[in-house]
């Protein structure tokens, strides 16, 4: 496992911050520069790939739950043309935005579908790379299986599947505090209530295995917070975009006062100077079909 320190469907379980404009936006440039915090991740992965002659001439590389295009500077690197999908309207806008912004269209084509894998009808064996980063985590059993199914008839023989994704029973605050391990149990919890998968890291070598891919590779790192350092606020960011779940008067898992009053303790807490943070550990994988 590598660690390294940065100093710089349905309803997702991150993306539930409100319905109003900018609460959305807010939890979109949240989501933004959370993928940037991975990138250094997911291009030294994608970098041992291409070592090993892996994923050097794609053409088509769909991106799976692509959400503002925080991967697409590194995808862009190994395809003609990517398909960047996602089940957000907003976020799909957002990532054409962001290509226009970055130049990413100069080299490489893009279409952004809204919808999965499995809505696109995309002919067998078309594909050269499926990537999904933090996506797989968020759907239940029943959906993560009809589009790991879309993903393998995609491909090309040859063709890769490449994920990323956590283990949110890893999440760590140093020193811990009673607050920090309420909320991440209850974090947990709403994931249990909606089906998806909190631990999904460990599971995907499971994943591709049970779907007839032969694993090529496969990582983990942590990434550490300390002192000032600005990624300490996305670790706030993702239980403040979790609110809308977690108060949810159906699931019951607290209530907006509890959610209130924790925050405050909870912003105190992770922004200690005296504290350390690890986010979830992130285990990486990339698979090939037979």
């Amino acid at each position: 496992m590598v660690e390294r320190r940065l100093t710089e469907q349905g309803d997702n379980t991150y993306l539930t911050a409100g319905n109003n404009a900018e609460a959305r936006s807010g939890d979109l440039e949240r989501i933004r520069e959370q993928s940037h915090a991975f990138n250094i991740h997911t291009n030294a992965f994608y970098e041992r790939l291409n070592s090993l002659g892996l994923g050097k001439k794609a053409r088509v590389l769909v991106d799976f739950g692509t959400g503002t295009g925080g991967s697409l500077p590194i995808l862009a690197s190994y395809a003609k043309h990517i398909i960047a999908t996602d089940i957000e309207p907003e976020k799909i806008e957002a990532g054409k935005r962001f290509v226009k912004a970055e130049g990413l269209n100069q080299t490489t084509t893009f279409d952004f579908p809204l919808g999965g894998i499995a809505s696109l009808n995309l002919k067998s064996g078309s594909v050269d790379i499926v990537n999904g980063r933090l996506i797989w985590q968020h759907l239940n059993e029943e959906v993560r299986s009809n589009e790991m199914r879309a993903a393998v008839l995609a491909l090309k023989p040859g063709g890769l599947f490449v994920a990323e994704d956590m283990n949110l029973h890893t999440w760590n605050l140093q020193p811990s505090t009673e607050t920090f391990s309420w909320f991440l149990r209850k974090l947990i919890e709403l994931y249990g209530i909606k089906g998806t998968e909190a631990g999904m890291g460990p599971k995907l070598r499971s994943l591709c295995e049970d779907n007839g891919l032969e694993v090529v590779a496969e990582d983990s790192y942590v990434i550490e917070s300390r002192a000032d350092d600005s990624f300490k606020n996305i670790h706030l960011g993702i239980f403040m975009a979790a609110q809308a779940g977690l108060i949810n008067e159906e699931r019951g898992v607290m209530s907006a006062k509890q959610f209130s009053e924790g925050m405050v303790q909870l912003r105190k807490d992770v922004l200690d100077a005296t504290r350390s943070i690890y986010a979830p550990q992130m285990t990486q994988i990339a698979a090939r079909k037979k």
